[in-house]
Formats: structure tokens, C-alpha cells, sequence
């Protein structure tokens, strides 16, 4: 486990001017659940991100399963067809965050020297 100093280096280590600004400030809690029962867009990642890591790094386990049971084929094609748009749909959610970053780094560098 990370102390809180670690944590907060690893968070802001790639960002100096902005943790200089941001560090003290309220963080945003535009991506999280509506309680700490609910799964927010954090936890979506990090357990979709894992099973098609581990659907990729057991590819040909995962071929041999539907192989060796050709009933399986069509529920494993849904599955990774859901997987898929499960992943597509996070992606899509990043995107105004893109665009509100660029913008703002655009309005930066627009600002008189």
C-alpha cells in the first residue's frame, strides 16, 4: 500500500504546474457512482479492462472451450460482443473530457504574456 505522500506523487508527479494549482482544490466527482455502493466509471475500467486483458491472454484457452463445445460459441460471441461495447462506451465517456482539456489548454496558450 502507498503512503499518502507516494500517492499523491504518483497522481501529480507527471503534472507539476497543475498540482501546484489543482492539489488543494475539491476534485471532481463527475465520474463516480452516487454512493460508494454504486460501480463509477474508475471500477467499470479496471474490471472490463481486466477480463479482456484476460480474455485476450487466454485466447486459445478460450478458442479450445468453444472447440470442444460448439454450443458455447454463440454465448461466447455475445459476451465478448457485449465486452466490446461495454469498452467502446467508456471510450465514448472520455471524449468530452478530451475536448474540455484541449480547450482549456488552448485558452492557456491564447492568454496575453
Amino acid at each position: 500500500m502507498l503512503t499518502k505522500d507516494a500517492a499523491r506523487e504518483r497522481k501529480w508527479g507527471a503534472f507539476p504546474a497543475l498540482r501546484q494549482v489543482l492539489e488543494g482544490a475539491p476534485s471532481s466527482d463527475r465520474h463516480y457512482g452516487f454512493s460508494s455502493a454504486s460501480d463509477n466509471v474508475f471500477e467499470q475500467i479496471e474490471r472490463l479492462v481486466s477480463i479482456a486483458a484476460q480474455a485476450e491472454e487466454q485466447r486459445e484457452a478460450l478458442l479450445d472451450a468453444v472447440r470442444a463445445s460448439p454450443e458455447l460459441r454463440d454465448q461466447m460471441a455475445k459476451d465478448l460482443w457485449e465486452l466490446q461495447g461495454h469498452l467502446d462506451a467508456l471510450r465514448r465517456a472520455f471524449e468530452p473530457e478530451i475536448e474540455r482539456v484541449r480547450s482549456l489548454c488552448e485558452e492557456v496558450y491564447r492568454l496575453p504574456r
